[in-house]
């Protein structure tokens, strides 16, 4: 086969892969939920606030379904918020006995997760915040499935039926599986093996070649689709979502509404539990911190203040450290050297050597780019102080039934190398996963944003919420590499 057409095969090949990922991606934005938008209204519906953070998020997440719950069961009596000081933190939660039927498996699991038992002195907003900062992100996620089982219950939701960008993600699949085996005959070719397999070898050498190129076609495609979502809001969802979105309007409208704290339920009752839904409530939701995993804003103790907090990437190789990337970009100048030189040496049409060239030094360049920021990293590291806000877990990976053999793993001759360097995943609070690391939140206690830094278990391990620590940080990769008190 002509060398020319063979590579062209492989580069529209790529060129499909990639159409298909980004046509998937824009399908799925172009048909997501959307929170409409509604006229300034002061009158509020019959619909729970954690339901309402979950529609007015587009059904993705629900950031205050928590709190918002927990000041809506203040507001109906469940429960007691009482501020002895002028610190909103220092607000003592009381569980009020009995009476306590009705209530949703979400909202049950709000009440229980600030009770305590009887005779113990009861837990103050700052107690709550300190008691579940580190292992609460697995609570809260499926505090969120149950809310969004209730938005279906209230006929609300609609799922189940097909997504528009998953039919894209098929069909475009259906097609790559077809076309896959055309690079593979190329391939197959160009290593001078099709006069020595013969037809049946030749087959299947081409169906391998097309299985490899399909799994990385299958990768491609789903990095660039990002997520699809099965969940829609039915006509009923719609209005209540554009009433929402029109109370949350008028509720901004008042700024001195921003700034009430978690006690002012007792005069502004389920206007304020709706408001910490609808993110007008700035302050009442930044100090009842039930809120977990990656919260956006929190309140900070020195000088009272509210701190929006920066969070590093963590997708692909995006959490990994500083040598991680080196070693990463240094392979992947490697390849391309030689793909440049094969290029070259086979002696192809220019317009082919230089297309193979030109790709290759773009590559290379961004992987030097890698290769300077990491060792700046690397030889360099910053060094940071401030208060220890936050410790949250960055993911969890595994099950409830998986959880227990990972462990043993990880504690595993094989992996121990491993667990001894950085230290082995933190298993959640209810053992249903792993976290692989955590956010540490500093904050120097002036400026209005406070750095998230990754770390492994291990240095998160050495940290307390509250301490006053200095840090040894990578300013590029936002790892945390040691600290002190």
């Amino acid at each position: 086969m002509d060398y020319r057409w063979g590579l062209a095969v492989l580069i529209g090949f790529g060129a499909v892969v990639v159409l298909i990922g980004l046509l998937v991606r824009f399908v799925a934005w172009s048909t997501a939920a959307r929170v409409p938008a509604g006229p300034a209204t002061p009158d509020l519906m019959d619909t729970p606030p954690a339901v309402v953070n979950l529609l007015m998020n587009g059904l993705r997440a629900a950031p205050e379904a928590a709190a918002a719950t927990l000041l809506d069961l203040a507001a109906r009596g469940h429960l007691e918020l009482d501020q002895p000081t002028a610190d909103p933190g220092a607000t003592v939660v009381r569980v009020r006995r009995g009476g306590h039927a009705g209530l949703t498996s979400y909202e049950q699991r709000v009440l229980d997760r600030v009770d305590v038992a009887p005779g113990v002195r009861p837990l103050t907003l700052a107690d709550l915040a300190r008691r579940h900062a580190r292992d609460g992100q697995s609570w809260h996620e499926r505090l969120v499935i149950a809310v969004r089982e209730e938005a279906i219950a209230h006929g609300l939701i609609r799922v189940g039926t097909t997504p528009p960008a998953m039919v894209v993600l098929i069909v475009g699949l259906m097609l790559l599986l077809i076309l896959s085996c055309v690079p593979g005959v190329f391939v197959i070719d160009l290593v001078g093996m099709t006069d020595r397999l013969g037809s049946t070898g030749v087959g299947i050498g081409v169906l391998g070649v097309a299985f490899v190129l399909m799994m990385i076609a299958i990768f491609i495609v789903v990095q660039l689709g990002g997520e699809i979502r099965d969940d829609r809001l039915t006509a009923a969802g719609r209005r209540v979502a554009r009433h929402w979105a029109g109370v949350g309007r008028w509720l901004r409208s008042h700024e001195a509404f921003a700034d009430l704290p978690p006690a002012s339920v007792t005069v502004w009752d389920s206007y304020l539990a709706h408001g910490v839904a609808l993110g007008a409530a700035t302050r009442a939701a930044a100090t009842v911190d039930l809120r977990v995993g990656r919260v956006d804003v929190v309140r900070s103790s020195p000088g009272d203040r509210l701190v929006r907090i920066r969070y590093p990437a963590t997708g692909g190789l995006k959490a990994t450290s500083a040598g991680t990337r080196v070693v990463g970009a240094l392979i992947g100048i490697a390849l391309a050297a030689a793909v440049a030189l094969a290029a070259a040496t086979r002696e192809p049409p220019g317009w082919a050597a230089t297309s193979a060239v030109a790709v290759a030094v773009l590559l290379s360049l961004r992987w030097v780019y890698r290769i300077v920021r990491g060792l700046t990293d690397l030889l360099r590291p910053a060094s940071v102080s401030g208060r220890v806000l936050r410790i949250v877990p960055f993911g969890t990976f595994g099950d409830a039934e998986t959880t227990p053999l990972l462990t043993s793993l990880y504690q595993s001759p094989l992996l121990s190398w491993l667990t001894r360097r950085v230290g082995a995943p933190t298993v959640t609070s209810d053992g249903t996963g792993l976290s692989p690391g955590f956010f540490v939140v500093l904050d120097d206690g002036t400026s209005a944003v406070a750095q998230a830094w990754l770390a492994t278990p291990r240095r998160a391990g050495r940290l307390r919420l509250g301490d006053d620590v200095t840090a040894r940080v990578q300013p590029w990769t936002r790892h945390l590499i040691s600290s002190s008190p």
